[in-house]
Protein backbone atom coordinates (compact mmCIF):
# COMPACT_ATOMS: atom_id res chain seq x y z
CA UNK A 1 0.00 0.00 0.00
CA UNK A 2 1.26 3.33 -0.70
CA UNK A 3 0.89 6.08 1.50
CA UNK A 4 1.84 9.97 1.20
CA UNK A 5 2.01 11.41 4.36
CA UNK A 6 1.86 15.32 4.23
CA UNK A 7 3.13 16.73 7.31
CA UNK A 8 5.89 19.33 8.50
CA UNK A 9 9.53 17.84 9.19
CA UNK A 10 12.21 20.19 9.01
CA UNK A 11 9.96 23.20 10.79
CA UNK A 12 10.17 24.01 14.68
CA UNK A 13 6.66 22.37 15.48
CA UNK A 14 5.29 20.05 17.01
CA UNK A 15 3.73 17.69 14.25
CA UNK A 16 7.13 17.51 12.82
CA UNK A 17 8.13 15.52 15.69
CA UNK A 18 5.20 13.57 16.40
CA UNK A 19 5.67 12.35 12.43
CA UNK A 20 9.36 11.29 12.87
CA UNK A 21 8.50 9.17 16.23
CA UNK A 22 5.82 7.51 13.78
CA UNK A 23 6.91 7.32 10.25
CA UNK A 24 9.31 4.72 11.28
CA UNK A 25 7.27 2.30 13.18
CA UNK A 26 4.53 3.00 10.62
CA UNK A 27 7.12 2.30 7.84
CA UNK A 28 6.91 -1.50 8.42
CA UNK A 29 3.41 -1.83 7.22
CA UNK A 30 3.73 0.02 4.48
CA UNK A 31 5.28 2.08 1.32
CA UNK A 32 5.62 5.36 3.17
CA UNK A 33 6.27 8.45 1.65
CA UNK A 34 6.49 11.67 3.64
CA UNK A 35 5.96 15.35 1.49
CA UNK A 36 7.15 17.98 3.88
CA UNK A 37 7.74 21.40 3.99
CA UNK A 38 10.97 22.81 2.63
CA UNK A 39 14.22 22.68 5.04
CA UNK A 40 15.86 26.13 5.62
CA UNK A 41 19.37 26.73 5.85
CA UNK A 42 19.03 27.03 9.63
CA UNK A 43 17.37 23.87 9.96
CA UNK A 44 19.55 21.21 7.54
CA UNK A 45 22.22 20.85 9.61
CA UNK A 46 20.33 19.09 12.86
CA UNK A 47 18.19 16.47 10.14
CA UNK A 48 18.01 13.16 11.25
CA UNK A 49 15.96 11.79 8.30
CA UNK A 50 17.35 9.08 6.61
CA UNK A 51 13.95 8.22 4.59
CA UNK A 52 14.72 11.38 2.91
CA UNK A 53 11.23 13.63 2.53
CA UNK A 54 10.18 15.14 -1.01
CA UNK A 55 10.04 18.45 0.46
CA UNK A 56 6.63 19.68 -1.77
CA UNK A 57 5.43 22.82 0.48
CA UNK A 58 6.78 26.15 2.46
CA UNK A 59 5.71 26.14 6.15
CA UNK A 60 2.59 28.25 6.73
CA UNK A 61 3.07 29.63 3.17
CA UNK A 62 1.75 26.94 1.00
CA UNK A 63 1.24 28.84 -2.50
CA UNK A 64 -1.12 27.68 -5.25
CA UNK A 65 2.04 25.88 -7.33
CA UNK A 66 2.74 23.81 -4.49
CA UNK A 67 -1.19 23.32 -3.66
CA UNK A 68 -0.80 21.77 -7.40
CA UNK A 69 2.01 19.59 -6.74
CA UNK A 70 0.39 18.36 -3.71
CA UNK A 71 -2.45 17.58 -5.55
CA UNK A 72 -0.55 15.55 -8.63
CA UNK A 73 1.38 13.42 -5.52
CA UNK A 74 -1.49 12.89 -3.87
CA UNK A 75 -3.28 11.36 -6.97
CA UNK A 76 -0.33 8.87 -7.44
CA UNK A 77 -0.79 7.46 -3.46
CA UNK A 78 -3.19 4.96 -2.37
CA UNK A 79 -4.27 6.75 0.55
CA UNK A 80 -2.76 9.94 1.84
CA UNK A 81 -2.40 10.96 5.40
CA UNK A 82 -2.74 14.70 6.24
CA UNK A 83 -0.61 15.52 9.67
CA UNK A 84 -3.01 19.05 10.20
CA UNK A 85 -3.52 22.18 12.44
CA UNK A 86 -5.14 25.22 11.09
CA UNK A 87 -2.51 27.36 10.71
CA UNK A 88 0.50 25.03 9.51
CA UNK A 89 0.06 25.65 6.08
CA UNK A 90 -0.66 29.65 6.45
CA UNK A 91 -3.68 31.64 5.78
CA UNK A 92 -3.71 31.31 2.40
CA UNK A 93 -2.68 27.85 1.92
CA UNK A 94 -5.87 27.38 4.14
CA UNK A 95 -8.01 28.44 0.73
CA UNK A 96 -5.96 26.19 -1.10
CA UNK A 97 -5.68 22.66 1.17
CA UNK A 98 -9.62 21.91 1.16
CA UNK A 99 -10.54 21.86 -2.54
CA UNK A 100 -7.39 19.55 -2.56
CA UNK A 101 -9.14 17.32 0.20
CA UNK A 102 -12.40 17.94 -1.69
CA UNK A 103 -10.95 16.74 -5.37
CA UNK A 104 -9.17 13.61 -3.79
CA UNK A 105 -12.16 12.40 -2.54
CA UNK A 106 -14.29 12.86 -6.07
CA UNK A 107 -11.21 11.24 -7.18
CA UNK A 108 -11.89 8.47 -4.83
CA UNK A 109 -8.34 8.52 -3.14
CA UNK A 110 -8.67 7.18 0.73
CA UNK A 111 -7.84 10.39 3.43
CA UNK A 112 -6.98 10.40 6.57
CA UNK A 113 -6.60 13.94 8.75
CA UNK A 114 -4.87 13.71 11.87
CA UNK A 115 -6.91 16.93 13.52
CA UNK A 116 -3.63 17.74 16.12
CA UNK A 117 -5.80 21.38 17.37
CA UNK A 118 -9.73 20.83 18.26
CA UNK A 119 -11.21 24.08 18.60
CA UNK A 120 -14.81 24.00 20.83
CA UNK A 121 -16.62 26.22 19.13
CA UNK A 122 -16.86 27.83 22.70
CA UNK A 123 -13.83 28.86 22.91
CA UNK A 124 -13.44 30.85 19.95
CA UNK A 125 -12.79 34.20 21.15
CA UNK A 126 -10.57 37.33 19.74
CA UNK A 127 -7.96 36.79 22.24
CA UNK A 128 -7.63 33.57 20.14
CA UNK A 129 -7.62 34.79 17.19
CA UNK A 130 -5.62 37.07 17.98
CA UNK A 131 -2.78 34.66 19.01
CA UNK A 132 -2.65 33.84 15.00
CA UNK A 133 -1.29 36.99 14.33
CA UNK A 134 -3.81 37.42 11.41
CA UNK A 135 -6.24 40.31 11.56
CA UNK A 136 -9.49 38.30 10.67
CA UNK A 137 -13.12 38.81 12.11
CA UNK A 138 -13.74 36.62 14.58
CA UNK A 139 -17.22 35.69 12.65
CA UNK A 140 -15.16 34.66 9.87
CA UNK A 141 -13.14 32.55 11.50
CA UNK A 142 -15.80 31.22 13.23
CA UNK A 143 -17.58 30.18 10.14
CA UNK A 144 -14.60 28.94 8.80
CA UNK A 145 -14.12 26.52 11.51
CA UNK A 146 -17.57 25.21 10.78
CA UNK A 147 -17.13 24.48 7.02
CA UNK A 148 -13.63 22.73 7.01
CA UNK A 149 -14.27 20.67 10.16
CA UNK A 150 -18.07 19.64 8.78
CA UNK A 151 -16.13 19.05 5.44
CA UNK A 152 -13.37 17.20 6.65
CA UNK A 153 -15.16 15.05 8.55
CA UNK A 154 -16.68 13.82 4.32
CA UNK A 155 -13.69 13.63 2.50
CA UNK A 156 -11.28 11.73 5.08
CA UNK A 157 -11.79 9.72 8.05
CA UNK A 158 -10.33 12.16 11.12
CA UNK A 159 -7.86 11.02 14.10
CA UNK A 160 -7.81 12.57 17.09
CA UNK A 161 -6.22 12.33 19.90
CA UNK A 162 -8.37 11.80 22.83
CA UNK A 163 -12.21 11.29 23.76
CA UNK A 164 -12.88 14.90 24.46
CA UNK A 165 -11.71 16.14 20.67
CA UNK A 166 -14.05 13.21 19.65
CA UNK A 167 -16.78 14.44 21.34
CA UNK A 168 -16.14 18.46 20.05
CA UNK A 169 -16.20 16.90 16.57
CA UNK A 170 -19.39 15.20 16.72
CA UNK A 171 -21.24 17.43 18.99
CA UNK A 172 -20.16 20.67 17.36
CA UNK A 173 -19.27 20.05 13.59
CA UNK A 174 -21.58 17.38 13.06
CA UNK A 175 -19.29 14.52 11.88
CA UNK A 176 -20.57 11.63 11.86
CA UNK A 177 -19.20 9.10 14.69
CA UNK A 178 -18.03 6.84 11.72
CA UNK A 179 -15.47 8.85 10.02
CA UNK A 180 -13.82 9.74 13.97
CA UNK A 181 -11.26 7.67 15.53
CA UNK A 182 -9.39 8.36 18.62
CA UNK A 183 -5.61 7.26 18.14
CA UNK A 184 -3.78 8.43 21.54
CA UNK A 185 -0.68 10.20 20.99
CA UNK A 186 2.51 8.19 21.24
CA UNK A 187 5.64 7.91 23.81
CA UNK A 188 9.00 6.97 23.77
CA UNK A 189 9.16 4.19 26.46
CA UNK A 190 12.78 3.41 25.49
CA UNK A 191 14.00 7.03 26.80
CA UNK A 192 13.42 6.22 30.84
CA UNK A 193 16.80 5.31 32.60
CA UNK A 194 18.08 8.74 33.68
CA UNK A 195 18.33 9.20 37.85
CA UNK A 196 16.55 12.56 38.49
CA UNK A 197 18.49 15.69 39.25
CA UNK A 198 16.21 17.42 40.82
CA UNK A 199 14.67 19.25 38.38
CA UNK A 200 11.16 20.91 38.31
CA UNK A 201 10.43 21.35 34.63
CA UNK A 202 8.31 24.00 32.94
CA UNK A 203 8.90 23.05 28.71
CA UNK A 204 6.82 23.92 25.72
CA UNK A 205 6.01 26.91 23.73
CA UNK A 206 6.27 29.90 25.87
CA UNK A 207 2.81 32.05 25.83
CA UNK A 208 -0.05 33.31 28.27
CA UNK A 209 -1.87 29.90 28.05
CA UNK A 210 0.66 27.94 29.12
CA UNK A 211 0.70 29.55 32.42
CA UNK A 212 4.35 30.18 33.18
CA UNK A 213 3.38 33.15 34.85
CA UNK A 214 1.12 31.19 37.41
CA UNK A 215 4.25 28.66 38.16
CA UNK A 216 6.83 31.59 39.17
CA UNK A 217 3.80 32.84 41.27
CA UNK A 218 4.35 29.81 43.33
CA UNK A 219 8.20 29.39 43.29
CA UNK A 220 9.06 31.13 46.88
CA UNK A 221 6.85 28.61 48.70
CA UNK A 222 8.02 25.90 45.93
CA UNK A 223 11.82 26.47 47.12
CA UNK A 224 10.60 27.33 50.66
CA UNK A 225 9.72 23.22 50.97
CA UNK A 226 11.89 22.06 48.42
CA UNK A 227 15.35 24.32 48.25
CA UNK A 228 17.06 21.90 46.62
CA UNK A 229 14.64 22.25 43.44
CA UNK A 230 16.10 23.92 40.14
CA UNK A 231 13.38 24.92 38.11
CA UNK A 232 13.95 24.42 34.43
CA UNK A 233 11.98 27.19 31.82
CA UNK A 234 12.40 25.41 28.80
CA UNK A 235 10.91 25.96 25.22
CA UNK A 236 10.75 28.96 22.47
CA UNK A 237 9.35 32.06 23.06
CA UNK A 238 5.96 32.75 20.90
CA UNK A 239 4.74 36.26 22.87
CA UNK A 240 7.81 38.18 23.75
CA UNK A 241 5.86 41.13 25.73
CA UNK A 242 4.58 37.78 28.28
CA UNK A 243 7.82 36.60 27.94
CA UNK A 244 9.27 39.78 29.53
CA UNK A 245 6.75 40.22 32.23
CA UNK A 246 6.69 36.35 33.01
CA UNK A 247 10.74 37.04 33.85
CA UNK A 248 10.30 40.49 35.59
CA UNK A 249 8.02 38.50 38.20
CA UNK A 250 10.85 35.64 38.23
CA UNK A 251 13.25 38.47 39.46
CA UNK A 252 10.95 39.52 42.22
CA UNK A 253 10.27 36.02 43.73
CA UNK A 254 13.79 35.20 43.44
CA UNK A 255 16.17 33.55 40.40
CA UNK A 256 17.86 31.26 42.46
CA UNK A 257 18.55 27.71 41.30
CA UNK A 258 16.20 28.93 37.80
CA UNK A 259 17.41 27.92 34.54
CA UNK A 260 16.05 29.57 31.25
CA UNK A 261 16.24 27.84 28.02
CA UNK A 262 14.21 30.25 25.46
CA UNK A 263 14.72 28.59 22.96
CA UNK A 264 13.26 25.95 20.28
CA UNK A 265 15.28 22.62 21.50
CA UNK A 266 15.92 19.56 19.60
CA UNK A 267 14.35 16.36 20.42
CA UNK A 268 17.30 14.63 21.82
CA UNK A 269 17.61 17.65 24.69
CA UNK A 270 14.46 17.88 25.10
CA UNK A 271 14.25 14.25 26.46
CA UNK A 272 17.39 14.56 28.21
CA UNK A 273 15.69 17.52 30.19
CA UNK A 274 12.61 15.25 31.18
CA UNK A 275 14.72 12.66 32.20
CA UNK A 276 16.88 13.99 34.84
CA UNK A 277 13.44 16.13 36.07
CA UNK A 278 11.76 15.16 39.36
CA UNK A 279 8.78 16.63 38.56
CA UNK A 280 6.85 17.74 35.29
CA UNK A 281 4.63 21.03 35.80
CA UNK A 282 1.81 21.90 33.01
CA UNK A 283 0.35 25.14 34.81
CA UNK A 284 -2.16 25.42 31.68
CA UNK A 285 -4.35 28.12 32.37
CA UNK A 286 -7.61 28.43 29.39
CA UNK A 287 -8.51 25.88 26.56
CA UNK A 288 -5.86 23.32 24.97
CA UNK A 289 -6.78 22.41 22.27
CA UNK A 290 -4.58 19.31 21.08
CA UNK A 291 -2.87 16.45 22.93
CA UNK A 292 -0.03 17.58 24.82
CA UNK A 293 3.29 16.29 23.65
CA UNK A 294 4.54 17.65 26.99
CA UNK A 295 2.67 15.01 28.99
CA UNK A 296 3.45 12.36 26.73
CA UNK A 297 7.38 13.04 27.22
CA UNK A 298 6.39 12.87 31.03
CA UNK A 299 4.74 9.82 30.45
CA UNK A 300 7.46 8.54 28.45
CA UNK A 301 9.90 9.22 31.37
CA UNK A 302 7.61 7.96 34.33
CA UNK A 303 7.64 11.59 35.88
CA UNK A 304 4.95 12.54 38.39
CA UNK A 305 2.82 15.62 36.77
CA UNK A 306 1.08 18.17 38.54
CA UNK A 307 -1.23 19.54 35.84
CA UNK A 308 -4.53 22.15 35.56
CA UNK A 309 -8.12 20.95 35.45
CA UNK A 310 -8.69 21.35 31.59
CA UNK A 311 -10.63 18.35 29.86
CA UNK A 312 -7.90 16.76 27.67
CA UNK A 313 -5.17 16.79 30.64
CA UNK A 314 -8.13 15.47 32.94
CA UNK A 315 -8.67 12.75 30.25
CA UNK A 316 -5.14 11.60 29.43
CA UNK A 317 -3.91 11.65 33.28
CA UNK A 318 -6.92 9.86 35.05
CA UNK A 319 -5.47 6.69 35.67
CA UNK A 320 -1.91 8.37 36.74
CA UNK A 321 -3.53 10.83 39.43
CA UNK A 322 -6.03 7.79 40.57
CA UNK A 323 -2.60 5.69 40.81
CA UNK A 324 -0.86 9.27 42.64
CA UNK A 325 1.47 9.34 39.64
CA UNK A 326 -0.60 12.96 39.14
CA UNK A 327 -2.37 15.89 40.72
CA UNK A 328 -4.45 18.28 39.49
CA UNK A 329 -4.88 21.70 39.99
CA UNK A 330 -6.07 24.91 39.68
CA UNK A 331 -2.33 26.79 39.15
CA UNK A 332 -3.88 30.11 40.09
CA UNK A 333 -4.15 28.97 43.57
CA UNK A 334 -0.19 29.66 44.32
CA UNK A 335 -0.24 27.45 48.16
CA UNK A 336 -1.84 24.32 46.37
CA UNK A 337 0.71 24.50 43.77
CA UNK A 338 3.21 24.57 45.67
CA UNK A 339 1.75 21.64 48.05
CA UNK A 340 1.03 19.56 45.09
CA UNK A 341 4.37 19.49 43.66
CA UNK A 342 5.92 19.31 47.06
CA UNK A 343 4.47 15.82 47.37
CA UNK A 344 5.22 14.43 44.16
CA UNK A 345 8.44 15.61 45.03
CA UNK A 346 8.92 13.53 47.82
CA UNK A 347 6.77 10.63 46.91
CA UNK A 348 8.58 7.33 45.82
CA UNK A 349 7.44 6.37 42.02
CA UNK A 350 6.79 2.87 41.21
CA UNK A 351 8.48 3.23 37.59
CA UNK A 352 7.13 -0.59 36.80
CA UNK A 353 4.09 0.20 37.51
CA UNK A 354 3.69 3.82 36.43
CA UNK A 355 5.35 1.90 32.88
CA UNK A 356 2.33 -0.43 33.08
CA UNK A 357 -0.20 2.31 33.13
CA UNK A 358 1.14 3.58 29.93
CA UNK A 359 1.93 0.52 27.90
CA UNK A 360 -0.35 1.10 25.40
CA UNK A 361 0.98 4.88 24.07
CA UNK A 362 4.27 3.50 22.55
CA UNK A 363 5.21 4.32 19.32
CA UNK A 364 4.76 1.02 17.93
CA UNK A 365 0.78 1.04 19.16
CA UNK A 366 0.13 4.27 17.70
CA UNK A 367 1.28 2.76 14.29
CA UNK A 368 -0.49 0.06 14.89
CA UNK A 369 -4.15 1.55 15.19
CA UNK A 370 -2.95 4.09 12.46
CA UNK A 371 -2.61 1.26 10.18
CA UNK A 372 -5.69 -0.27 11.12
CA UNK A 373 -7.47 2.72 10.15
CA UNK A 374 -5.89 2.78 6.49
CA UNK A 375 -6.49 -0.72 6.09
CA UNK A 376 -10.28 0.25 7.21
CA UNK A 377 -10.86 3.14 5.16
CA UNK A 378 -13.36 3.22 2.36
Amino acid sequence: MRVGMVTSWYSECGIASYTKNLAEPLNKYCTLTVLSDKSTESSTHNIRDPSKPIQSWHYKHLNLGEGFSLLRQGIQQDIVHWQFEYLLFGLLGLVYFLPILVILRLLGRRQIVTLHSIVSRKDMTQELVNLSNYKVPLSLVRGSFFVYNFLMGRCAKIITHNQYGSKILSNEYYVPTSQIHVVPHGISSEHNSAENEGYLLFQGFIKPVKGLHLLINALPEIQRTIPEAKLVIAGKVMDEEYFHLALKSLEGNGTDHVEIRNSFLEDREVEGLFAKSNVVVAPYKGSVFGSSGVISRAMAHQKPVVYSPVPIFVEELRDLSTNGFAICVDPADSKRLAESVTALWKKDIDRAKYERLTALRSWNETADKTWKIYTSTT
